[in-house]
């Protein structure tokens, strides 16, 4: 009877080591193939990513070059405006034809407001850019450009409506 045991022991045995054998191989198999269906994912995203990145750093410097441009023919605009301005005559002209193009401009952005809108929104708007350009000179300060040109800004602001 102790030999049946044994065997009977020893099947029980044997039986259990290949079901957990069997168990551990079905786990095996579906971790390789969730990794490899994971590892193609991950494989494809990489690819979507790289190929987005490009196409980023494509339009980023397009819109480089466009900025450039852009800046440069602002620069060449300015420094025509002001050799015109430097001949006499020409500069008068030029300079009453480029603030006539800029109050229509600014007509058609305002069509409710007046010309004497127009002069203050540009006496305000320069005084801001005088006091910046004024600020480097050593023997200029503060209340000389209050006193001088920033006078004119005091009287828009009064006729303005509240």
């Amino acid at each position: 009877m102790k030999i049946f045991f044994t065997i009977k022991l020893l099947g029980l045995l044997l039986l259990s080591t290949l079901r957990n054998i069997r168990f551990v191989i079905v786990v095996l198999i579906f971790l390789s193939c969730s990794s490899l269906f994971l590892l193609q994912k991950v494989g494809s995203l990489s690819a979507q990513l790289i190929t987005a990145a490009s196409a980023l750093n494509a339009q980023k410097l397009k819109h480089k070059v466009e900025l450039k441009k852009a800046l440069a023919k602002e620069k060449v605009k300015s420094r025509m405006r002001q050799a015109i301005v430097a001949v006499p005559f020409v500069g008068s002209v030029a300079f009453a034809a480029m603030e006539l193009n800029d109050f229509q401009l600014w007509k058609k952005e305002n069509p409710g407001k007046t010309e004497s809108d127009y002069a203050c929104e540009t006496v305000q708007l320069s005084a801001e850019v005088l006091e910046d350009v004024l600020t480097e000179f050593p023997n200029v300060t503060k209340g000389d450009i209050d006193q001088r040109f920033l006078s004119f800004v005091g009287n828009c602001n009064s006729s303005e409506k509240p």
